[in-house]
């Protein structure tokens, strides 16, 4: 009876292990085959990209400290200046080009202390790596709404990416701006 049991456990533990392998294999092939899917479908695009094709989703502590970096700016409080690279450079969207921490903060601060009132909403933010070049970046699209220090009411949308360098600090931030579409289009 005893030997009856444990051939019965034995086979069972059998069929166990090769069900669980053909499980296993059939997930490999699966991913496999949408990697290789996804490589046929960006080799069919129409262009290459000269940055990076080679994303992926970045580190989701990025984006928590650029959003951080933002609340910053909303509340005229920037006590996160310890997460921007001293080798910093800033590419406004007006054109003007800030190089070194103490200048693009200056900037920052100069900035915001034109508006009595100031919120972001963000829409959408993407950490993303680029691992042909070993890069992180965070990419951020928002809706600013204001109020300038005379009462003027207004909205801004912006796109902005942030590069992380090797320390963890931002060290490359690039801007680009929506002008505001008229009131009756």
């Amino acid at each position: 009876m005893k030997q009856l049991i444990f051939s019965s456990i034995g086979i069972l533990l059998l069929i166990s292990i090769n069900s669980y392998s053909q499980v296993d294999n059939t997930k490999v092939k699966s991913v496999s085959n949408a990697t290789t899917t996804n490589k046929k479908q960006i080799e069919q695009l129409p262009y290459t990209a000269s940055l990076s094709s080679k994303v992926e989703m970045g580190n989701p502590d990025h984006a928590k400290m650029i959003l951080s970096l933002y609340k910053d700016y909303e509340t005229n409080e920037f006590k996160h200046a310890d997460w921007i690279a001293d080798s910093i450079v800033a590419f406004f969207s007006n054109g003007v080009v800030v190089k070194g921490k103490e200048k693009v903060i200056e900037a920052y601060k100069q900035n915001r202390n034109n508006f009595s009132d100031f919120s972001f909403e963000p829409q959408v933010w993407m950490p993303v790596k680029l691992n042909d070049k070993n890069e992180n970046w965070v990419l951020i699209w928002e809706a600013a709404k204001f109020v300038t220090k005379d009462g003027a009411k207004g909205t801004g949308y912006t796109h902005e990416t942030w590069r992380i360098n090797k320390d963890g600090k931002v060290d490359l931030m690039r801007q680009y701006e929506m002008k505001a579409p008229p009131a009756n289009p």
